[in-house]
């Protein structure tokens, strides 16, 4: 069994840089998952254009004990294409935050994404005074980055696990990835975009997918920023 994700954007612009990263995961059940969870809300974003390797938010409503969540990163990336360890997460309550890809666009010193997703299942409640961080193993060339906050619901004694993973690279308007030899199509299904681009700029998911929130950086020359968009599709 095979899957194809494609992402495209209504609006090219020259020297725009995208990475693209779908991932899938299925619930830990004797019987069919298409019950047992749901996405539930965005729970907050920042970004930053500092110099400082490091960029925490704090959740826009509180996330109960149980909760599983996402935790999507953007940042530039330091010399290195293809899976890199330039990113790490945690947060004020020490939960255990499992790395589910980290992939790297570098064409150039000064150019490229770094593109991260993080899960885990909450044992405390992450509330709105709690933060969770992303941090950077050293200074890129270039400073913005972003972090972003995705609650799900699962039923009670249920976990996530990865089924499969696959990244690409690219810089066209219409990037896609295939992710193949998977066992059941019961999967919850998941798909991040990073991109050298400001947050705002139009961009369209394939319409099998539903958009969750988009951001990033702004202000200053187009490709100074970092962004994200990231994409759920339900069981099927």
């Amino acid at each position: 069994m095979s899957a194809k994700c494609k992402m495209k954007s209504s609006k090219l612009q020259k020297g725009k840089l995208l990475l693209f990263s779908l991932l899938t995961f299925h619930f830990s059940l004797a019987a069919p998952a298409r019950a047992d969870w749901a996405f539930v809300a965005h729970r907050g974003s920042a970004n930053a254009k500092t110099g400082a390797t490091s960029i925490s938010v704090s959740p826009s409503a509180e996330i109960p004990a149980g909760a599983i969540v996402l935790v999507r990163c953007a940042s530039f990336p330091v010399n290195a294409e293809g899976d890199t360890n330039f990113h790490s997460v945690a947060d004020s309550k020490s939960h255990t935050w499992t790395k589910l890809r980290e992939h790297s666009r570098f064409p150039s010193s000064g150019n490229g994404t770094t593109n991260s997703l993080w899960m885990a299942k909450l044992t405390s409640a992450l509330t709105t005074s709690d933060t969770v961080t992303l941090s950077l193993s050293s200074s890129p060339t270039s400073n913005a980055k972003a972090i972003g906050l995705e609650e799900f619901s699962v039923a009670s004694g249920k976990t996530f696990a990865s089924a499969g993973a696959n990244a690409a690279n690219g810089s066209s308007s219409t990037p896609s990835v295939t992710l193949s030899g998977l066992s059941s199509a019961t999967r919850l299904w998941l798909g991040h975009v990073t991109r050298q681009r400001p947050n705002g700029d139009t961009y369209t998911q394939d319409s099998d997918y539903s958009d969750t929130t988009k951001f990033g950086t702004t202000g200053g020359s187009a490709t100074s920023n970092q962004s994200s968009v990231a994409a759920t599709a339900s069981p099927r």
